[in-house]
């Protein structure tokens, strides 16, 4: 569904107050404890699709939803009441107020998916978890699945091409996660000489997300995965301190694990690309100068491809496909 910008957005926060009001006013992130409702198999994907990304405003559930915006907004506002989804009420210090709802799992829908999905949801108050959950975290974990969901929509409009869900490839994976709490994570190794070291050195590699897409063509099939890096230019691109986050021991790590075929030890899978999404072009020519400077003859690994952020637009998803990419030599590609 596209469109649904600027004065759809404000009939939205209109529909959502008007939704929110009954003979006592209901308040946005206050639950009224009378309001019951029975689940149909759209609000158990609308759950299942949150719990997925941690955080999914109301524009990507539209997005990827059956019917009207109306409707499910409708639905996304007894889910909350019942207790199914949570509403941070922190979005309003991270994204504004005239913004598009942001829900989260609330204790009742991470019942619903440990018993009916026997998913493995964490067995804690998922209210408190989502209140203090911090705005650099809501922000950035919204910025993942903006584009996690745009790759989900392109990939509908493509005949023959299909999306693989993070989920699937986590479920898949030949080795455990080196970090209980993140599902993706291994951990790469650094060899002594290597990029400036004087010793031996391993240390934990936690990408933002993991997807594929499986293109079938005249009874063959292709597959290409990517690791995500959504990058908020929080973080600087290089540190004097090489054990201190960075852009630069992300791609450090990434080659290494490239080099020692760790994609295939931890993951079970060949043909891996990276991919960044940035803030601006300044920022991807200095990510791909750092690129540059870890190829042993200065050309830049194309293991690594770079996208501005305002490129990534729900609303035209079938740009993703497109020219949009920057490879890791810095010139002009696209993914497939």
């Amino acid at each position: 569904m596209t469109g649904f910008n600027g004065l759809e957005q404000g009939k939205e926060i209109i529909l959502t107050r008007m939704l929110d009001s009954s003979k006592k006013r209901r308040k946005r992130f206050q639950r009224d404890p009378k309001v019951s409702l029975k689940l149909t198999d759209r609000d158990r994907q609308i759950i299942h699709w949150v719990y997925r990304h941690r955080f999914l405003s109301s524009k990507h559930i539209i997005s990827l939803g059956e019917g009207s915006a109306q409707g499910i907004l409708r639905r996304l506002n007894l889910l909350f009441h019942a207790g199914y989804l949570d509403r941070p009420k922190r979005q309003i210090a991270a994204i504004g107020n005239n913004h598009h709802m942001v829900y989260g799992l609330g204790n009742k829908g991470a019942n619903l998916l440990a018993s009916e999905l026997d998913l493995p949801v964490e067995t804690v108050d998922w209210s408190r978890k989502n209140r203090d959950a911090k705005e650099i975290f809501l922000e950035h974990t919204l910025m993942v699945s903006r584009i996690l969901t745009t790759f989900r929509l392109a990939c509908r409009k493509q005949k023959n091409l299909e999306f693989v869900e993070p989920e699937h490839l986590i479920k898949c994976r030949q080795k455990p996660p080196t970090i209980k709490t993140h599902a993706l994570s291994w951990r790469a190794k650094i060899s002594n000489g290597q990029y400036g070291q004087k010793r031996n050195f391993t240390f934990n590699m936690i990408p933002d997300s993991l997807f594929g897409l499986r293109m079938k063509k005249d009874n063959r099939i292709k597959e290409t995965y990517f690791f995500l890096e959504a990058d908020r230019a929080t973080m600087p691109i290089r540190r004097t301190n090489f054990f201190r986050s960075s852009f630069y021991k992300k791609m450090v790590g990434y080659v290494a694990s490239y080099k020692n075929d760790l994609f295939s030890e931890y993951f079970g899978l060949k043909k891996i690309r990276i991919l960044t999404v940035t803030k601006s072009d300044d920022r991807i020519k200095s990510m791909i100068q750092v690129n540059k400077g870890l190829h042993d003859k200065g050309n830049g690994y194309n293991l690594f491809l770079f996208a501005k952020n305002d490129l990534i637009n729900i609303d035209k998803s079938e740009k993703l496909f497109r020219q949009i990419w920057t490879n890791g030599q810095g010139k002009k590609t696209m993914l497939q």
